[in-house]
Parts: structure tokens; C-alpha cells; sequence
């Protein structure tokens, strides 16, 4: 067994979109990076949406880029409660209506890509190779605190470092940061058994 420690970036409910989608939302081709948020390959913009569900709607989610081959939205429990929606883990179709992104300019109604992410950890691959892990393997994580607590099951992303400044990273939404009192940047220890 081993461990090392990685800093935590907390992840609230956000879209990511295609080019397609962009222009129909947008009415635009160009948008502007507004917020590094140190992640290896995505930023934020200016530019935010509405969600709608069938029992009520979230304003001001941000949107990420770069584009993507298909729109995806990613919602932590609370948001889709919010939205009366139960959203699959990771991938799959709503089984329960559609949620429909909308801007002054247009909408889109969206049936599958809209997920709860999975908990995971992000690495490159010399961290990979260092610490002896691969991709989709799952390892344990451990935040010490007021509510210290440990989250089994944390998915492991290789990356590639588009970004110069990222050396790994835990992932966690909302939600589940919030159930350790768990700040953006706070320190986790991961568990390889």
C-alpha cells in the first residue's frame, strides 16, 4: 500500500459545450477565456446559461471550454434535485424528462450527456508511472479535518498536460466537498492498495 497527497479543486454544476450548440446558444463563434481554473485542459468564459427541468431551473451555470464533439452537462445531486431530474453516474440517458439549456439567443433540450460525475483523481502520466497506477483504476481518499472522512471508489484519470501549471489534482462537486467541509486547494491523501 502507498499514498500521496494531491490538492483538491471543488466542481460546481457547469456545461460543456459543442461548437454546434455554442453558435445555437450564442448566436457567436468566438468567445473569450476569462478564468484559469487549473485544470489541464478546460478554462472558463464570461459566458453563462440557464438549466430547466421539469420542477424548477438553475441560472448563471457556467460554461467551459474548449468545444467538445457533443454538449455535456455535469450537475452535483443538490442541482438536480433542484431541477427534478435523477441524472445517471458518468454516462447514460435521463430516464426522467429533459433538460433544456438556454440562453437570450436559444435552447437546447437534452435527453442523455447530462451526468453527476464521478469522483475522481486527475494525473499525468509520469505521476501515473511514479506512483504505479492506470487509467480507470480506483483508489481510496483520505481528507483530514472537522469532518475528516475517507471516499472509496475515486476513479483514476491520466491526462495529457495541456496546461503548464497542473500537477494533478482530486476532482470532487460540490456536494461532496461540502460534506467534509472541504475547501478549493484544501490537501487529500490518496490510498493505492
Amino acid at each position: 500500500m502507498g499514498q500521496f497527497n494531491l490538492p483538491i479543486a471543488v466542481s460546481n454544476s457547469h456545461v460543456h459545450i459543442s461548437e454546434d450548440h455554442f453558435k445555437k446558444l450564442f448566436g457567436q463563434t468566438s468567445f473569450e477565456k476569462t478564468e484559469d481554473i487549473g485544470h489541464p485542459k478546460f478554462f472558463k468564459s464570461n459566458l453563462t446559461v440557464t438549466l430547466s427541468g421539469q420542477k424548477g431551473k438553475l441560472e448563471n451555470i457556467k460554461v467551459l471550454f474548449p468545444f467538445r464533439k457533443e454538449t455535456l452537462v455535469e450537475l452535483n445531486r443538490t442541482h438536480s434535485y433542484l431541477l427534478g431530474i435523477n441524472p445517471p453516474l458518468d454516462d447514460g440517458e435521463l430516464t426522467d424528462g429533459i433538460v433544456t439549456i438556454s440562453t437570450p439567443t436559444g435552447k437546447i433540450e437534452m435527453k442523455k450527456n447530462v451526468i453527476i460525475e464521478r469522483r475522481h483523481i486527475e494525473i499525468t502520466k509520469d505521476q501515473a508511472e511514479k506512483w504505479k497506477l492506470t487509467n480507470g483504476q480506483f483508489v481510496k481518499v483520505f481528507i483530514d479535518g472537522q469532518r475528516s472522512l475517507t471516499f472509496n471508489q475515486v476513479g483514476v484519470r491520466i491526462v495529457e498536460k495541456i496546461n503548464p501549471s497542473f500537477d494533478g489534482r482530486l476532482e470532487l462537486d460540490r456536494d461532496e466537498a461540502n460534506s467534509a467541509m472541504i475547501n478549493q486547494g484544501d490537501i487529500a491523501t490518496i490510498i493505492v492498495d
